[in-house]
């Protein structure tokens, strides 16, 4: 993988087999590009735009992503690690073998996206939003799930086990075939007003 030894990233730039690390890339515009085969490492994107953008078996670690928009953007094959997300605004975007490994997205805007083979592992999610979107299936895994927006959110079939989520916001019939642990599944039965257990 070769060091990458431009300025700046371009609108619709096309990226492949290079290594993107310890750079200063706030606040730039990449709507449309592509990104293949590429690795992030140290690097600085908060701010920046990648509406209708393509990451193609995409490393980012260490890195910094707060404040981003990916509008309609395409990831598959892409692991994120050790990595600030937080605020990210993704609308629509389509997610596919994606891997968020100890990342924080809290105020994460995940709204009508589409979520294929996606974990999330170690992260804070606190007030993350995937309202409208399908994440069926995901796992979420020892993340911090803390007053994060569900509703209307079609989540059959994805795993909870081992993560924080009070104040979570989601219907019991949206998690048809959902993992979840003893105490998990008591909190989401309380939302409803049922009493489980012994009087006291």
């Amino acid at each position: 993988m070769l060091p990458w030894e431009g300025a700046a990233l371009e609108l619709g730039g096309r990226y492949e087999g290079q290594e993107l690390g310890q750079l200063d890339l706030t606040a730039q515009e990449a709507a449309g590009a592509a990104f293949r085969d590429v690795s992030f490492r140290g690097t600085r994107l908060g701010g920046s735009h990648f509406q209708q953008a393509e990451w193609l078996r995409v490393q980012a670690t260490d890195s910094d992503l707060s404040n981003t928009r990916w509008d309609r953007a395409l990831l598959r094959h892409v692991l994120v690690r050790g990595s600030r997300l937080v605020g990210l605004v993704a609308p629509e975007a389509l997610l596919e073998d994606v891997i968020f490994r100890q990342c924080d997205l809290s105020l994460a805007q995940l709204r009508f996206c589409r979520f294929k083979d996606v974990r999330f592992e170690d992260c804070q999610l606190r007030e993350a939003d995937f309202t409208g979107s399908d994440i069926g299936g995901s796992v979420f895994e020892r993340c911090g799930l803390e007053l994060v927006d569900m509703s209307q959110a079609t989540a059959a079939g994805i795993d909870l086990r081992g993560s924080n989520i009070e104040g979570i916001k989601v219907l019991l019939t949206q998690l048809s075939q959902a993992k979840v642990e003893f105490d998990q599944a008591v909190y989401l039965v309380r939302l409803l007003g049922i009493h489980v257990g012994a009087d006291q």
